[in-house]
């Protein structure tokens, strides 16, 4: 089945669509609420494997705002703080003085930006309640403005950090039909 996927802006967000492209009328959707990396390849991809079991999906940019990411969201600082991460020795995550020795090796500037993005990525699990709102908006989008969608039942679906969101985006949104 042909997805047609991309980006689209919904008020003040923005985030990855996804749709069979001949969908006869509005299909239920599913919201597809990212990992801590933010909405990259992985998440794209899942958006557009949803889409092919006959939903509309959206994955919503919780890092963007008026389509842009600050600076240590950025997809390419994004993929140096997951290089790090699949470099980095294992217990160098729970083992701070390991993992600063680790940066260290790393050449200026890559190490500042490394260091700024990882502290802001790994403080984002302290604001979750921060982020349910977007999640609102683009519950709102699929229902009641995006036409591939319109009117019809949503879910959330989270990975990682999403699966905690999406659990909070449950008890708070009373338009999410499953999550």
């Amino acid at each position: 089945m042909p997805i047609e996927g991309k980006w689209v802006r919904y008020g003040e967000h923005s985030g990855y669509l996804a749709y069979p492209e001949r969908a006869q009328g509005p299909l239920p959707s599913v919201l597809v609420i990212q990992e801590i990396w933010g909405v990259e390849a992985q998440i794209e991809d899942l958006t557009r494997r949803i889409a092919a079991a006959g939903y509309v999906a959206l994955a919503p940019d919780l890092y963007a705002r008026n389509g842009v990411r600050p600076a240590a969201f950025t997809p390419e600082r994004v993929a140096q703080v997951q290089h790090f991460a699949n470099t980095a020795p294992q217990n160098a995550w729970a083992d701070p003085a390991l993992r600063d020795a680790e940066l260290d090796k790393l050449a200026e500037p890559l190490r500042t930006q490394v260091k700024e993005s990882l502290q802001k990525l790994f403080s984002t699990p302290g604001r979750l309640p921060e982020l349910v709102p977007p999640l609102r908006d683009a519950v709102r989008f699929l229902k009641k403005e995006n036409p591939s969608s319109l009117g019809q039942k949503t879910a959330c679906v989270g990975f990682c950090m999403g699966g905690g969101l999406a659990a909070l985006l449950a008890c708070e949104e009373p338009e999410i039909a499953g999550s």
